[in-house]
């Protein structure tokens, strides 16, 4: 029998980080019936990997401990075998809802890219990155995303608070982004 500690962590209430029974998991009984029922031999999708996201936010806040306690809490998540063995990460393009404030990889108004830039993640996300790599032993699989367009490129002038993608630089990146892929 496998026990699973669980843990309330409900906000604002009374019972917030409350341990609670075990949660209790044992083979079924032949003709009984199972809350959770696993089929190991049984394939729907591969898994590629566990990870969690690279935000300028968690870097920054890494940062701020000292090099023991960062390089401890790093160890934690990406050592193969002595923390969780994290082998995936995702990181944004361009500032995200974790970042310390909004910013992009262009200039204003630059649809060809040209002043595509990344240094403003030099300071903590990607020196981040490579101490996640160092410890887990090596590269690992990264998910880039953007959480939005620059305010140039959206209806609203904004990064923020919605809007959405200009149909002029949707035509006028098209040729551009089918030179990436």
């Amino acid at each position: 029998m496998a026990k699973v500690q669980t843990v309330v962590t409900a906000k604002d209430t009374g019972e917030r980080l409350t341990p609670k029974d075990a949660i209790v998991f044992s083979a079924r009984v032949e003709a009984g019936s199972a809350d959770v029922e696993l089929k190991p031999e049984q394939e729907f999708q591969k898994m590629i990997g566990f990870g969690g996201a690279f935000t300028e936010a968690a870097a920054y806040t890494l940062s701020r401990l000292s090099t023991e306690k960062r390089a401890e809490v790093i160890h934690r998540y990406f050592h193969p075998v002595e923390g969780l063995g994290y082998s995936m990460g995702r990181v944004h393009i361009h500032s995200c809802d974790f970042a310390l404030g909004n910013y992009t990889y262009v200039a204003d108004h630059d649809t060809e890219l040209a002043t595509f830039d990344i240094s403003h993640d030099h300071k903590w996300v990607l020196p981040l990155i490579k101490d996640a790599m160092q410890v887990r032993g090596g590269p690992f699989t990264m998910l880039a995303s953007p959480w939005s367009p620059p305010a140039w490129m959206k209806t609203n002038g904004e990064m923020n608070n919605g809007g959405s993608l200009k149909t002029g630089i949707r035509r006028s990146l098209g040729p551009l982004l089918h030179k990436v892929h």
